[in-house]
């Protein structure tokens, strides 16, 4: 009975040993090594991630800006100063994205990168403001270069008129019209000229209030503007032709 009593003595003992190794076996080590793996690269695969739509975000609108330079500089109608001061805007802004998409590049964290992410667009607004206050200033310039050229057209339209009165002619009608021509010019450089310097200083930290608002006036103001320049080029080519019929009927 003895023996018997410690062979099963022997046997529990040698069970109670092995369970602590047994539970080793079956810790979590490996698991949560693993899991940490994974989380890791997870981690690294979104940074990267963002990192990847930073420089696509950053490039995009380093593309506009280049585009709007090469606008702005060939701009025909542009006056000197707009021109300066809306390419020093683009250099600016440039460099500031360029600066801003290395430290988003250099980011050791998501949570670094998502900091610096939402500046792209908030710090720089190229397509809320830079894009639509540069398209406001072209669009005025070119409506008071307009102005000038329908002025200009007017004077010539006028001694012709003058030169057939003087000859007997009747140009009642080409005078009218000339007139109302004339004053529909001034009423488009009126409403278009301010346009340009209402929006030209307009930058990132006036979103949404009041470069919203401005630009919106603005867009208003120039499509009226656009109206009256083209009722005044329809009103010259009205006198011209009143003046002619006046001469044939003469002549006739």
């Amino acid at each position: 009975m003895n023996r018997i009593t410690t062979v099963i003595a022997a046997g529990l003992l040698a069970l109670a040993t092995a369970l602590p190794a047994s539970a080793q076996t079956d810790a979590p080590e490996p698991t949560d090594a693993a899991a940490r793996e994974d989380t890791h690269r997870d981690r690294v695969a979104a940074l990267d991630h963002l990192k990847r739509r930073a420089q696509a975000a950053v490039d995009r609108r380093l593309e506009t800006l280049d585009r709007m330079t090469d606008l702005v500089s060939d701009h025909g109608h542009m006056t000197t100063g707009h021109k300066d001061e809306l390419l020093a805007d683009y250099a600016a802004a440039e460099a500031g994205l360029v600066d801003l998409n290395s430290q988003i590049q250099a980011a050791a964290t998501v949570g670094e990168a998502l900091a610096l992410l939402p500046k792209i667009a908030e710090d720089y607004r190229v397509y809320l403001v830079m894009v639509p206050k540069s398209h406001g200033v072209a669009v005025s310039d070119a409506i008071v270069a307009a102005g000038d050229r329908i002025v200009a057209a007017g004077t010539v339209i006028q001694a012709a008129i003058d030169r057939a009165e003087d000859a007997g002619v009747d140009a009642t009608t080409a005078q009218q019209l000339l007139e109302a021509a004339l004053a529909d010019g001034a009423a488009g450089v009126a409403k278009g000229d301010p346009v340009a310097e209402s929006v030209i200083d307009l930058d990132a930290a006036n979103w949404p209030d009041p470069a919203e608002s401005v630009l919106r006036s603005a867009r208003a103001d120039l499509q009226d503007a656009r109206a009256s320049i083209r009722s005044a080029v329809e009103g010259l080519r009205g006198s011209v032709a009143a003046l002619r019929e006046a001469l044939g009927n003469r002549n006739g």
